[in-house]
């Protein structure tokens, strides 16, 4: 290998590791640099601003992770592999929310398939005894059933708990 040879090698090497690990990583650090001290600049400021407030704090928190997901894209946008990730994460991000309401119209399938059972067997004015539950049937909804407790707090109980409850004998 002549020396031409080994210097092109070397520097495409060089190259290499600088574009795929140094500015990456140089990026990341400044990021999370700019973010310490965004947090640390925006507490002071709501500190003098507003001594008691305790919604700065959190805004200048949240200021700070925005910095260090930037540099993150960032980092990532400088070694090509953005579009991949951001393709993971929108397909978890859907995969999770499709999950979750899943979840939800069954739960809302079954409490709203309990109100048959529910009506027939309770009615406005009844009296409600368990440990956690205590007072009289105010309203029988679709999916809820309004309980009102001695003390005057309204407490929703699902119809599905309901169908399984029995009305307390004056």
């Amino acid at each position: 290998m002549g020396k031409l040879a080994f210097l092109e090698l070397a520097t495409s090497w060089f190259t290499i590791v600088t574009n795929w690990v140094v500015y990456p990583v140089l990026v990341l650090l400044l990021g999370v640099f700019l973010g310490k001290v965004l947090e640390q600049v925006l507490a002071f400021i709501g500190a003098e601003i507003a001594p008691g407030n305790r919604t700065l704090p959190i805004i200048a928190y949240l200021a700070s992770w925005t910095v260090y997901v930037a540099s993150f894209c960032l980092a990532l946008a400088i070694i090509n592999v953005l579009r991949i990730v951001l393709i993971f994460v929108g397909g978890a991000i859907s995969l999770i929310l499709a999950v979750h309401l899943l979840l939800a119209a069954v739960d809302l399938l079954r409490n709203v398939g309990s109100l048959p059972s529910v009506r027939s067997k309770w009615k406005i004015g009844m009296l409600v005894q368990l440990r956690t539950v205590q007072g009289t049937v105010s309203d029988i909804g679709v999916a809820l059933t309004r309980v009102v407790s001695p003390a005057g707090d309204v407490l929703m109980v699902p119809n599905r708990t309901m169908k399984f409850l029995k009305p307390v004998k004056n």
